[in-house]
């Protein structure tokens, strides 16, 4: 994940990255083309997005060329700068947007796209997946049950023990919340907090659960 708001991102940000051959890694990843109409396309686009956002988040650049190795391959290294094949840079960042509503559960809290035009070179495309605290998330789409999280070299898909290794850590976050608010109204209402509370405030502070629904999931 580039180290900056996505909002500031410029050209200048995009270009660097193949300048200085900055490689592929668990919160970054080059792809050539944008994912295409066929189900397998946006299978393969919805588990991009699932596996970072059931890791550490990060960025998916579109538009860029990796280098290829002696069997052609992709080598994750950056080559250079293709831009993407489509007038509409607006529409494009609505579509992956919506398709990551409707193929992903639940649904991901954290995804944002930002179009870069680069001089004489086109326009990239960036998405950007944020760690989830809701994890784990699945890919639905087409009948699809699959959980996907990232290591170094890429997205894998989750053995049974990995999922359930999974539910446990989002039940023990949910607990944890839980304990953290009974805790801080607790002390609210003991007086111990940095201001001393009317009995109005500690009516409100009684009857308010923002986070009651985390310690039910």
């Amino acid at each position: 994940m580039l180290p900056i708001n996505i909002d500031e991102i410029t050209s200048d940000h995009i270009a660097s990255l193949v300048n200085e051959k900055v490689t592929e890694r668990k919160t970054l990843e080059y792809k050539e083309r944008l994912p295409e109409g066929s189900d397998g396309a946006k299978k393969e686009f919805l588990a991009d997005v699932c596996s970072f956002a059931n890791a550490s988040g990060g960025d998916i650049v579109y538009g860029i060329r990796d280098e290829r190795d002696a069997d052609g391959k992709p080598t994750g290294i950056p080559e250079s700068i293709t831009g993407v094949l489509d007038a509409n840079m607006s529409a494009v960042c609505i579509r992956l947007e919506a398709m990551v509503r409707g193929g992903i559960s639940p649904r991901v809290p954290s995804v944002q796209t930002k179009a870069v035009e680069i001089p004489e070179q086109g326009s990239v495309v960036l998405l950007r997946t944020g760690r989830s605290w809701i994890r784990p998330h699945m890919v639905t789409y087409g009948g699809t049950s699959r959980f996907y999280s990232r290591h170094s070299t890429g997205k894998y898909q989750l053995d049974v023990q990995e999922i359930g290794q999974a539910f446990a850590e989002q039940k023990s976050l949910g607990e944890e919340l839980s304990k953290w608010r009974a805790d801080r109204v607790a002390r609210l209402l003991s007086d111990e907090g940095p201001v001393r509370l009317d009995g109005q405030a500690n009516s409100f502070f009684t009857s308010f659960r923002p986070l009651h629904w985390l310690g039910n999931r």
